[in-house]
């Protein structure tokens, strides 16, 4: 029961962020906050009624239900694997630092992730049961794929002409302790110490 209360929680927030973000058609919608509870209720709404549906696949047939299972954690596998393998290849040297980073350790841990990455979610589409016919087949690879037709027709289309990325918003504006390493190449800046008065 906690896991599924986790995952409801999770899947509302992320809904609420791409909607924040416009990413959606009709996002005014999804983001709107019930001013009562200050909780984001269309979002709740909306994640409740995508999860009720997608449960009630299970009556018309396990294997397609297996299928939306594996695509959403093949899904979060992805959507992982492709910011660190962009960080660690074509982004390397224009990739803005955040305010905590790994410093030199940054592009090996995120070699091994893009590996780690890449094997489990090969894993993931792999068949369930053996020997493998078309009722028990892991249909998971063509609902990826269709997932990905659907998201790359909508960004050629229309998202990229008005779509420029997440808002960020920093609310925590509390400094960063001495010592803290800010930059990842051959000489590490490390901030100075606070002045006591």
């Amino acid at each position: 029961m906690s896991r599924s209360i986790y995952v409801f929680t999770s899947l509302t927030e992320k809904g609420f962020s791409l909607a924040r973000d416009g990413i959606f058609p009709l996002s005014h919608y999804f983001r709107w906050i019930y001013e009562g509870t200050k909780a984001p209720l269309a979002a709740i709404i909306s994640v409740f009624v995508i999860n009720s549906i997608l449960l009630l696949f299970q009556l018309i047939s396990t294997t397609a239900f297996y299928a939306f299972i594996t695509l959403s954690t093949s899904s979060l596998q992805i959507s992982y694997l492709i910011p660190v393998l962009l960080r660690c290849t074509t982004a390397r040297k224009t990739f803005v630092l955040g305010e905590f980073n790994l410093g030199r350790l940054s592009i090996p841990i995120a070699i091994i992730s893009s590996i780690w990455l890449t094997i489990t979610s090969i894993i993931l589409c792999l068949p369930q049961e053996y020997p493998m016919t078309w009722t028990n087949m892991n249909y998971s690879i063509v609902a990826i794929v269709g997932v990905l037709f659907l998201a790359g027709i909508y960004w050629f289309v229309s998202a990229r002409y008005w779509f420029t990325g997440p808002r960020r918003i920093d609310l925590d504006t509390t400094p960063l302790l001495s010592g803290h390493v800010t930059n990842e190449n051959g000489a590490l800046r490390i901030s100075s110490p606070a002045k006591h008065i």
